[in-house]
This record gives C-alpha cells, structure tokens and sequence, in this order.
C-alpha cells in the first residue's frame, strides 16, 4: 500500500479531494453503458469529480460510468460527456471521480464550474 501525505505531512485519506467544489444547481445524468442511464441533481463539482444527488442508487463502488451534463454555456449549449468511476455511496447520492478528458472537455467543464456563483 502506497501512503500519500499532503505538504504538512499529514496522511491524506484516498478519497481526498483533489480540486476545489461549487454548487451548480443543474440536473445531470449517469450513462451505464449505452442503455442505462438515471437523473439526478449536482450537488457540488470539481475538474476531478462531481456528486449527484439520487435516492436508492443501484451502483457499486469502481463502477465505469459517463456523467452526462446539458448547459446552456455563454456562447453555445454544451454536453459534456466525462468517463468516471463510482468512489463513495452515501443515502442521499453518489460521488463519481473522472477520468481523462481532453481540453476541449476541460474548457467547457470550466465554464459551467465557475460560470455560477454558489460555492461549496
């Protein structure tokens, strides 16, 4: 087991977050494989996850998914579509951590991360 410690030396915990969260009052989707797929509303999101909101999610933990989001950007609608993994299941929902994605993904990402003003 590889221990990771943060710039003070403390042990940083494997579900330890990686990018700073805000709160994006939209509704977003999970895609589990091409045929599955349920709603839910993001809570807070990050370059590096988001956690959605559901009731009674029937997922495990390491679980590939797509997170699916529809805005409506400053200059164009946007879809974004980010390969993710399942890391926490709480009552109220499911936290995803993403995978890669290129700077076309991480552009539009940005602008709905920080085109709203409520942080997390």
């Amino acid at each position: 087991m590889v221990r990771k410690f943060d710039s003070v030396g403390a042990l940083k915990r494997p579900d330890a977050r990686h990018s700073p969260r805000r709160r994006v009052p939209l509704e977003a989707q999970i895609a589990i494989g091409s045929t599955q797929a349920f709603s839910g509303q993001v809570q807070n999101i990050s370059a590096s996850g988001v956690f959605l909101q559901r009731n009674n999610v029937a997922l495990d933990i390491g679980a590939a998914v797509e997170f699916v989001l529809h805005y409506q950007g400053m200059v164009r609608p946007l879809e974004l579509r980010i390969p993710a993994t399942v890391v926490r299941l709480e009552r109220d929902g499911v936290a995803l951590r993403f995978g890669r994605y290129n700077s076309v993904v991480y552009t539009d990402l940005i602008e709905v991360i920080y085109n709203n003003d409520r942080v997390a």
